[in-house]
């Protein structure tokens, strides 16, 4: 569901993020950079999503343009934000469930 954000991050960091970024100071140009590379790899449409929430707000700063075009929240966006700025492209990434302890003894 989520796969068609894809191409229009991508397209949308190589057209307008390097342009504004050239106004902006180096450390948002590796942000974009790193997303962008998260991006291309990540397999989970989870992922992707979160990556775009926190890329989108990088070049347009501000949640109410970021919320419709995602279809998320405001607390999402914030949310994935900080966790980036944290803990970089790991903070975005799903966490492993290792599921419950089975009931049944043998």
């Amino acid at each position: 569901m989520y796969s068609n954000f894809r191409p229009f991050l991508i397209r949308y960091n190589t057209e307008k993020a390097l342009k504004l970024c050239l106004r902006l100071s180096t450390s948002c140009i590796m942000w974009i950079e790193s997303i962008t590379k998260f991006i291309e790899n990540s397999q989970y449409n989870g992922e992707i999503k979160r990556a775009n929430a926190v890329n989108i707000l990088l070049l347009v700063y501000n949640h109410e343009a970021t919320m419709p075009t995602l279809g998320v929240s405001s607390y999402f966006i914030s949310k994935w934000k900080k966790s980036f700025f944290q803990r970089g492209t790991e903070g975005l990434k799903l966490a492993a469930h290792k599921g419950s302890y089975g009931l049944l003894n043998i």
